[in-house]
Parts: C-alpha cells; structure tokens; sequence
C-alpha cells in the first residue's frame, strides 16, 4: 500500500514538471497578439485575473529592448485588448 502511494506521488511529481502549455482562452490570445504588433518579443503569460462580464486583466512577460518586462493587457469582450503603456 505504501508503494503505491509513493509511486503515484512520483507521478504526480512528475506529472507537474511536464512543461505543458498553459490553458489560453480569447482574453489572452488578444493580448499576446497586441503584443506582437507592438513588436515586443517572447510574449509569455504570466498571470489571468477574471474582472467579470468577460473582462479579464492579462500580465505578460514579454522581451522589450533585450530586457524582461511585465506588461498588463486589460480584456473586453466587446472592445478588445488594450496593452497599457510601461510606466517608467
């Protein structure tokens, strides 16, 4: 019994470190599009807050002039996607 249970510990552990592509819904396909046409590279989600009525608050890690940032995508089903502007 205890082997079993270890074994499918291992497995879950493992399981967990697959590396598979993070669930994606419109919200942050839009984003990582208005991301693209801004020309930033490497377009990685990072985080999906649901605001509801189908609003989302999208954070992307994306590569601007060789340096990591974080940039946040505000949703709107009816008005799109919105890349606000890096505040530096």
């Amino acid at each position: 019994m205890a082997r079993a249970a270890l074994a499918l510990g291992v497995l879950l552990l493992l399981a967990g470190c697959g590396g598979a592509p993070r669930a994606t819904n419109a919200a942050v396909q839009a984003c990582q599009e208005q991301a693209d046409d801004q020309g930033l590279d490497n377009v990685e989600q990072q985080t999906v807050t649901p605001l509801g009525g189908g609003r989302y608050a999208v954070i992307l890690d994306v590569v601007k002039d060789n340096s990591d940032v974080y940039r946040r995508c505000d949703y709107d089903p009816h008005g799109g996607a919105h890349l606000r502007k890096a505040s530096n």
